[in-house]
């Protein structure tokens, strides 16, 4: 930790505790996306887990948050990351294309479903490929997949839920 990072803490009357967790925290945090469980930040400070721990340590991160020692997005879990748009299930047979708004919550469900053979387009022994295609705006869904499903028909892919879209052809 910083003098400066410890000048800080001293300037806000920070608890023992609260800089305890903020340094804990931090070394878990190196190298790592994900922000550190509770129990993990407290096998860090050599907690006894039978102790409560998580009351004391949750309300030492609820400090260190409102204070903007810990940003309050790395606080958050994945659903951080919730991203909004539309995505693609590519196969040997075609194409899925749906909407999400929140993708990777849709995306565990279509696994699920393959997994358990209960997906009405893929099954669990098909090779297949997920991407997302676009993040857009909640509004823009529908718009934007019927657009999406448009491109990938034109393009001469088989879009495996056709039945939910219309699709525009040109007179030739």
């Amino acid at each position: 930790m910083t003098k400066d990072e410890l000048k800080m803490f001293h300037e806000k009357s920070a608890s023992g505790l609260c800089i305890r967790v903020y340094y804990s925290t931090i070394q878990l945090m190196e190298g790592n996306e994900d922000f550190p469980s509770i129990k993990s930040i407290a096998e860090r400070m050599g907690y006894d887990l039978t102790q409560n721990y998580q009351k004391n340590i949750g309300r030492a991160l609820r400090w260190l948050r409102r204070e903007g020692f810990v940003d309050h997005r790395s606080l958050a879990t994945r659903q951080s990351e919730v991203k909004c748009g539309i995505y693609q299930i590519k196969t040997e047979k075609g194409v899925y294309v749906g909407q999400s708004k929140q993708i990777d919550k849709r995306w565990k469900d279509h696994e699920r479903s393959i997994k358990n053979d209960l997906h009405r387009y893929i099954k669990s022994n098909d090779v297949f490929r997920f991407s997302i295609l676009e993040e857009c705006r909640i509004q823009d869904l529908h718009t934007k997949e019927l657009l999406w499903a448009n491109k990938i028909h034109s393009d001469g892919e088989t879009v495996l839920n056709k039945a939910n879209f219309i699709f525009i052809t040109e007179n030739k």
